[in-house]
């Protein structure tokens, strides 16, 4: 009982009876065993979302080099019909320094590797709309400067290798153009120039596919893009037996040798 303001005795307040004990009203706290659970399901979580934008990743990658590859082919196209329909050279040692098909490297400037210079805006096809961007693979271009690869110049060159065969060629000897490798994903693996050796192999960019070449890099989930006389773009795995194994965890080797070929050895 108690007193009401008024003087009076009103009575005491009822205990509702829960059947819980007081010790449950209050607000309890996690146990070891479910924080546990909780931090695993985040992990998990996490390990899904990363594993998902890797993928992404992984094809928006992929897509860009095929569109590369695309432009480097109507790019070639253009210089056919302004070139007497005859293949641009792999390389030519000309007045002031050497002219590759990807660029001009001025006898000037450095030649050790990873210093050498090049003039991308001096390649036959850059008057065709190729620029930097366009011959540089994005797969490539996150392992330049990265712990495992040599760089051959300053900058990026070029990340796809140009079929040996077609150098100086005029159109009409490639016989089946639907099956003759124009441009394809390149890389070799130097174990012969420092910083690399035999016991410390590095990765770096190459410039030529070809026969016997084990310079196409399969470097979009163990396949390799290229791009087809046609224009039409495929891509391969390699070559059983045909790989260089001197780099662990990264996958160089050849394809089918056909592939290459202007006309008779294709039969």
């Amino acid at each position: 009982m108690r007193r009401d303001g008024a003087g009076g005795v009103s009575p005491a307040p009822a205990v509702v009876n829960t059947g819980l004990g007081l010790h449950m009203l209050r607000r309890r706290g996690f146990t070891l065993v479910e924080v546990m659970i909780v931090l695993s399901i985040i992990m998990l979580l996490t390990v899904i979302a990363l594993t998902g934008l890797g993928a992404v990743r992984d094809s928006a990658n992929n897509a860009a080099c095929r569109n590369n590859l695309r432009q480097l082919a109507e790019a070639t196209g253009c210089y056919l019909n302004e070139n007497a329909r005859t293949y641009f050279p792999y390389q030519q040692n000309v007045s002031g320094g050497v002219q590759w098909y990807f660029g001009f490297e001025a006898n000037t400037g450095s030649k050790k590797e990873g210093e050498r210079l090049i003039d991308l805006t001096r390649a036959p096809l850059h008057q065709y709309g190729i620029s930097g961007d366009i011959v540089n693979c994005p797969e490539l271009t996150a392992m330049f400067r990265g712990p495992g690869f040599k760089p051959k110049f300053v900058t990026q060159s070029t990340s796809y290798g140009y079929n040996i065969l077609l150098s100086g060629k005029r159109a009409v000897e490639v016989k089946i153009p639907g099956e003759t490798i124009l441009f394809a994903d390149c890389a070799q693996i130097n174990t012969f120039q420092s910083p690399a050796s035999p016991n410390h192999p590095l990765l770096e960019e190459f410039y030529i596919v070809g026969p016997g070449y084990k310079t196409i890099h399969f470097r979009h989930n163990g396949r390799a893009n290229v791009v087809f006389c046609d224009g039409h773009i495929a891509s391969f795995t390699p070559v059983n037996g045909k790989k260089d194994t001197r780099m662990k965890g990264v996958m160089v080797g050849e394809v089918d040798a056909k592939l290459f070929f202007l006309e008779s050895a294709k039969k």
